[in-house]
């Protein structure tokens, strides 16, 4: 452990400053979690200063060419970007509590990480003089997560989310104390900005095992108190065709959608190297395709409670792709997501059940094709990836299936369409707006859309190909619904 701090240049280069400032500076955070966890070091560090906390993040950021930004300036917080050939660091520059690094300590989230090293003393005495007023390096032994101070959720209630995300990550268990703590203030949950609870709850949905992850904070009352419409999906049956009831097939399609994601070359051959890049794009901090897919997943049919019904002794869920549009677009705003981030997940929920019609058919027409990816846009890919997952979750045998290898099939038809027509920039339209005002004698209005959509259409599908036939199609069209 001793080495691996001393060959650390980014370390050895915080020394040197700390030195020239004559200033004292501990390591703390995740990287030094990741060392007593023996696993490999995190490039991305936390240093603790007594001083002037800027002059130290400025002189730091010139020595290793990055550049340098306050986090938070009421509580001196700054960090310094550095942009390797090969990676990207941050290193962070917080200012001592009070000056005194046990108090500080105590006042940190969890035992493991409310630990310190003095750079003086690595690189001077070459000692590990581990500073731990909590009892953290026990708890590495034990594999246990608990809080510093029996206080620690009174300062940050998001602090709660952290907790089993640690666990879930480090495969930690939560002590029994903390766990009385959680309960205790959840509630208090609800006060913090929806920024930072959303963030780390899309990180929890980084860690392998999602519906663990779930289950988790469904059994310890977090994930209600965030999502209570979930509540009204348990103990729901949804019929003959379903082997599960409602709760445990949304856990399932997480699952399912899981899984794809990891294999992705299994489902989708052609096509797999492309959609791994695709699903680790970045939409928001913190969110990437994969996690809010997985998100999506969990909340895809949260609209059949409200539309259950039984004709004939069988279960309908009429529209709950239309209801469960309304009600996710209620919780992305409570989630404070952005609006692309949003509209994929109510895109995804209102067209979840788009393939099932064509599931009986060996072929889907090329104009069912491109009206799908038109009127999916953005959100196409993630909508086939968690209709096949879907499909998954019906069935205890899923890969027996046949519904399953249908739908998985079409999926791949149309990614194939996608790549081989729909892709290609499509042919400026035989007609423009204005053009289709004079013609027809009409004014401005929703209908021109209309007929341009009509028109590229007609193209795409090799219908049309000149103007005159254009002025044939939308005038036979008016015509018709006049």
């Amino acid at each position: 452990m001793l080495d691996q701090l001393l060959s650390s240049s980014l370390i050895r280069k915080a020394y040197q400053i700390s030195k020239n400032n004559d200033q004292d500076m501990f390591l703390v955070g995740g990287a030094l979690r990741d060392l007593y966890l023996n696993v490999p070091m995190n490039n991305d560090l936390d240093f603790l200063v007594k001083g002037n906390v800027e002059s130290i993040a400025s002189d730091y950021s010139k020595l290793c060419k990055g550049s340098f930004f306050c986090l938070d300036k009421k509580r001196e917080y700054y960090r310094v970007v550095i942009n390797d050939p090969d990676e990207y660091h941050t290193i962070d520059f917080s200012p001592i509590l009070n000056g005194d690094i046990t108090s500080d300590l105590r006042g940190r989230d969890f035992s493991i990480n409310s630990i310190a090293l003095g750079l003086s003393d690595i690189f001077e005495k070459r000692l590990l003089m581990p500073i731990d007023p909590t009892g953290g390096l026990s708890d590495f032994e034990n594999r246990i997560i608990r809080t510093s101070s029996h206080t620690a959720f009174n300062h940050d209630s998001v602090r709660i989310l952290r907790a089993v995300r640690f666990a879930r990550k480090l495969n930690f268990s939560i002590e029994s104390h903390t766990l009385n703590l959680i309960k205790e203030n959840m509630k208090s949950l609800l006060n913090c900005p929806w920024e930072r609870i959303r963030s780390e709850f899309f990180k929890i949905l980084d860690i392998p095992n999602i519906p663990q992850s779930l289950s988790t904070l469904d059994q310890l009352g977090i994930l209600p108190l965030m999502i209570p419409e979930i509540e009204s999906l348990k103990r729901l049956g949804q019929g003959m065709h379903h082997d599960y009831e409602l709760w445990e097939h949304s856990l399932k399609t997480v699952h399912f959608t899981e899984t794809i994601l990891l294999n992705m070359n299994d489902h989708f051959p052609q096509f797999g190297e492309y959609l791994d890049k695709y699903f680790q794009q970045e939409l928001e901090i913190d969110i990437q395709r994969k996690h809010l897919l997985s998100f999506i997943a969990l909340l895809h049919d949260i609209g059949k409670p409200l539309t259950k019904s039984t004709k004939n002794n069988q279960v309908h869920f009429y529209h709950h792709d239309r209801v469960g549009t309304k009600i996710n677009q209620e919780i992305a705003s409570r989630f404070k997501l952005g609006r692309k981030t949003t509209r994929i997940i109510t895109t995804s929920t209102l067209y979840h059940m788009r393939l099932l019609n064509y599931r009986s058919t060996k072929h889907i027409t090329q104009r069912a094709m491109y009206r799908f990816f038109r009127d999916l846009g953005d959100a196409s890919f993630d909508t086939l990836v968690l209709i096949c997952a879907d499909k998954m979750a019906t069935s205890k045998s899923p890969t027996d299936n046949n519904e399953h290898l249908s739908i998985r099939a079409l999926a791949n038809n149309l990614m194939d369409y996608y790549f081989q027509e729909y892709s290609k920039s499509p042919p400026k339209s035989l007609l423009t707006g204005n053009e289709i005002m004079e013609i027809l004698a009409i004014k401005p209005g929703k209908k021109i859309g209309e007929l341009i959509t009509l028109i590229e259409e007609a193209e795409r599908e090799g219908r049309i190909t000149t103007r005159e036939e254009a002025i044939k199609l939308i005038s036979s069209e008016t015509k018709k619904n006049n």
